[in-house]
């Protein structure tokens, strides 16, 4: 079966909007037109994809599986596109970066290109800590710069950066005006869910074997951890970076004295590496190494 993306595009935006007319407006060709290549393309398949009405159109069961792989079917051919494009164009590779990323490591990463290549231009762009790896798996970035660990098949990646863990508190807590914790101080305490690395920033298992009280939501951003805090909805463990950047008076860092540093990673999807990524991961290292 010859699968054309232009006639997948077609059948996705028809799904989308239930009406021929307006995916045929959003896709500047005519209603007529639009209702043939779907008639042809449903021939093509055997079977009825859309069912037609009065009022407009319905997926039929068969339809609805076949939008979730045509949705991935896209994306994956737009990924395709821009990685392609990347490849012909070393003199530029896209970063994104999570909240908490130190300054002095996005200096290094500069530096650390400049090394490499004069002409080497990065662009970074910031992402939530809710999807770490979409923009990797849509192609829309080289690299990301992420908090460890990384559990994410078929991604790769480099540690590069090193730094404390901090208990977040409201300033009136009891804990506030210490100088350390341990995580036993924090057991009895509610705390913010994580959606990202949970056990890690959880702390799961607990020495005390404790499981922690787990409250929701769980931030999506810096400045939403810090606003939930605040607002005494529970406390967080969090990178020591992102109670520097993102301070605030209602809210105070406790270092915690007997948990594990947080690592921060170069990442890069494993099948489809951009050359200038790998040579930075490389330096990068160099940079770290004792």
């Amino acid at each position: 079966m010859d699968l054309s993306l232009r006639v997948v595009r077609y059948f996705v935006t028809v799904a989308e909007t239930g009406h021929f007319g307006q995916a045929a407006d959003r896709l500047f060709i005519s209603q007529p037109a639009l209702s043939q290549q779907i008639k042809r393309f449903e021939a093509q398949f055997g079977c009825q994809l859309l069912e037609r009405s009065r009022s407009g159109v319905s997926l039929t069961p068969a339809g609805q599986v076949f939008l979730d792989e045509a949705r991935a079917l896209l994306a994956a051919g737009e990924a395709a596109v821009a990685r392609t494009l990347r490849a012909t164009e070393q003199s530029e590779i896209m970063i994104a970066f999570v909240a908490g990323t130190p300054h002095d490591l996005t200096a290094r990463l500069f530096h650390a290109a400049e090394s490499m290549q004069s002409d080497l231009a990065l662009n970074l762009v910031r992402i939530d800590w809710a999807s770490p790896f979409a923009h990797l798996r849509s192609g829309a970035v080289d690299a990301a710069i992420l908090h460890l660990p990384c559990q994410e098949p078929n991604i790769d990646y480099q540690p590069i950066h090193n730094e404390p863990r901090v208990a977040v508190l409201p300033s009136d807590h009891r804990l506030a005006g210490l100088e350390k914790v341990s995580i036993d101080d924090l057991d009895p305490e509610p705390m913010l869910d994580s959606n990202f690395n949970r056990e890690f920033w959880l702390v799961i298992p607990r020495p005390s074997s404790r499981e922690p009280c787990v409250v929701q939501p769980a931030p999506n951003s810096a400045e939403q951890l810090m606003d939930l805090v605040a607002q005494r909805r529970g406390i967080a463990i969090t990178a020591q970076t992102v109670s520097e950047l993102y301070q605030r008076p209602d809210v105070v860092a406790v270092p915690i004295l007997d948990i594990d540093q947080v690592q921060l990673g170069l990442a890069w999807p494993a099948e489809h590496p951009a050359s200038a990524v790998l040579r930075l991961a490389d330096a990068l290292a160099v940079e770290c190494s004792p």
